[in-house]
């Protein structure tokens, strides 16, 4: 022990040498995904009503007598509707001196400085995209929400709207049973291929939980071979499904669902009012405090639910 230093006092106080990083840490968010995969509509207040067109039969046989077809043409209306959202926060950035973190501001006790402000407002924004992308997928409204209800209570995600258009006979499931690492790879395939000739024609793409994405890589390691056609989608890895442009798509917002979903980009639909909407935060100075806050309208639809323009299997 030092003859001429007494750090008796000081130890007692604290006994360990502490500096702080002001850098901040924080959990990272997939963002709005599925923005990318969807056809977007703009200034939808409430309701966007649109339409869809049915064909009936036209060649018959010929006789000299004019015939007309009966109901040929049929017009069925099929609404996006969106919700009303919003953000609201509030920071009082003197609080910030009641603790360490009073230490990352400049001197002075003002009532506008707050050192984290671009962190936390990019934090902020990444997880609303994270909320946004749950709802779109998990969304199931329920019949009275509260002030305080999240986004995924105020709006019916795809996978709600296809359980209702599966109780409503719109379409029909493709039987499956739930995913493994034996028959991943054919449960995908049989999904796909239960669509329409026509749809598959074209990009289809096939949306699974990110669980069932990885689990169908592995299956096609394991059982057909490891090279596995690979793509970067919109910023998202796509597995090639053999014999047809069409492509398995790791959807986080799916979460743990396993539902498998084939499609194309133009019958997934979502809508907003204005698409700045959601992307900037209004701030205004309240006395001490800074308060934050941001309006938006959202919502999503499929366009055409019928079994030849979107298939899915049997598991929810």
């Amino acid at each position: 022990m030092s003859e001429s230093l007494n750090l008796t006092n000081a130890a007692a106080f604290q006994s360990f040498v502490q500096s702080y990083d002001f850098n901040l840490m924080g959990r990272m968010f997939h963002g709005f995904r599925s923005a990318q995969f969807m056809t977007p509509h703009a200034n939808v207040k409430g309701r966007l009503t649109l339409t869809e067109l049915e064909v009936g039969t036209l060649v018959k046989r010929f006789k000299k007598e004019f015939n007309p077809g009966q109901g040929t043409f049929n017009f069925k209306p099929r609404h996006l509707d969106v919700s009303a959202m919003k953000i609201d926060e509030q920071i009082y950035p003197q609080e910030y001196a009641s603790t360490y973190l009073g230490l990352a501001q400049r001197p002075g006790f003002n009532h506008k400085d707050n050192p984290f402000e671009g962190y936390i407002l990019n934090k902020l924004f990444n997880k609303k995209d994270n909320e946004k992308d749950y709802a779109t997928w998990k969304g199931v409204a329920v019949e009275n929400p509260t002030d305080t209800s999240p986004m995924w209570d105020l709006m019916d995600g795809f996978l709600k709207k296809i359980a209702d258009a599966l109780t409503a006979t719109e379409i029909t499931a493709v039987a499956t049973g739930a995913p493994t690492l034996d028959d991943m790879v054919t449960q995908t395939e049989s999904v796909y291929k239960g669509l329409g000739s026509e749809q598959r024609l074209q990009r289809v793409y096939v949306f699974t939980s990110v669980d069932n994405w990885a689990l169908y890589g592995e299956s096609y390691r394991k059982n057909y071979g490891k090279y596995t056609e690979r793509q970067m989608i919109s910023g998202l890895e796509g597995l090639r499904i053999d014999g047809g442009d069409a492509w398995v798509i790791p959807m986080p917002g799916m979460d743990t669902s396993n539902r498998i979903i084939a499609t194309t980009i133009d019958n997934l639909l979502y809508g907003f009012d204005a698409e700045g909407d959601d992307k900037f935060m209004n701030f205004q100075d309240q006395h001490r405090s800074i308060d934050w806050w941001c309006d938006f309208k959202y919502g999503v639809q499929i366009a055409i639910m019928k079994d030849y323009a979107i298939r899915v299997n049997n598991q929810a």
